[in-house]
């Protein structure tokens, strides 16, 4: 590849970072950050790990890889051989390592390991071979952004966890009246639309729907959403799941 075409993944790399942030915690995510890799160093496959000691686990996949199996074992390779080398500071990258692996397909490959959070993930970057291997510009390119990326999928699998709890969560707490009717008893300081908001949150409503159901605007819900949190002294809705579990458990304790 030639200098030309790099700056042009660096280029469309650095202005393309809309997509990803927009679209964590979402099924959009792994197909925006594939076009953010390609753009930025001509990244044809990748898969996403979280690694400890003695296993790997794989998050994702993209599906134009051979194989997804041969790709966790290339990848599971190279992240015993990122425990177990000295890195040297070439290496690194916004606080990742990025280094070359030889995976078992017939396509180059380099892998980005960091911590976020107390939780290591890795990153493997595939390209077949009639592409051409990738050439110290473009790790370059790809050190400048590896942190940010490794950011970026934390913050997605957090995410992810989040909404799978709350979805698992949502099931058990009854219908939409009966959460707005405990609600109402157990946390009075909520105005009547207040109430209604955090029940449809409860069950796992998005805004969209929540504002068809309650026939108004979503920015209304945002704001209604907002001044909840606040008389509640929380900021996110899976505090909200926490606090109300907490106060139906404490109630039925009392009964």
């Amino acid at each position: 590849m030639d200098s030309s075409a790099v700056f042009s993944h660096q280029t469309t790399g650095a202005t393309g970072w809309q997509g990803p942030i927009d679209s964590v915690g979402t099924e959009r995510f792994d197909m925006q950050l594939m076009r953010s890799l390609e753009d930025l160093a001509g990244v044809e496959h990748h898969a996403s790990f979280i690694m400890t000691r003695g296993e790997t686990r794989l998050l994702t996949a993209d599906a134009g890889i051979q194989s997804h199996c041969e790709l966790a074992a290339a990848a599971r390779s190279a992240a015993q051989t990122a425990w177990e080398r000295p890195h040297r500071s070439d290496e690194r990258g916004g606080g990742a390592v990025v280094f070359r692996i030889k995976p078992a397909i017939p396509c180059d490959g380099v892998f980005v390991c960091d911590e976020r959070d107390g939780v290591s993930y890795g990153l493997a970057l595939m390209r077949t071979l009639h592409r051409g291997r990738f050439t110290e510009t473009e790790l370059d390119c790809l050190r400048s952004v590896a942190g940010t990326w490794l950011s970026l999928i934390s913050k997605h699998q957090r995410l992810l966890a989040a909404k799978r709890q709350i979805d698992a969560g949502s099931a058990l707490l009854g219908s939409v009246q009966e959460i707005e009717e405990k609600l109402r008893q157990m946390m009075p300081s909520l105005t009547p639309r207040e109430a209604q908001v955090c029940a449809r949150l409860l069950r796992g409503m998005s805004t969209p729907g929540i504002a068809l159901d309650l026939s108004v605007r979503e920015d209304s819900v945002a704001t209604y959403r907002k001044r909840a949190y606040r008389r509640l002294y929380i900021g996110t809705q899976f505090e909200l799941v926490q606090l109300f579990v907490t106060a139906c458990v404490t109630a039925d304790l009392h009964q």
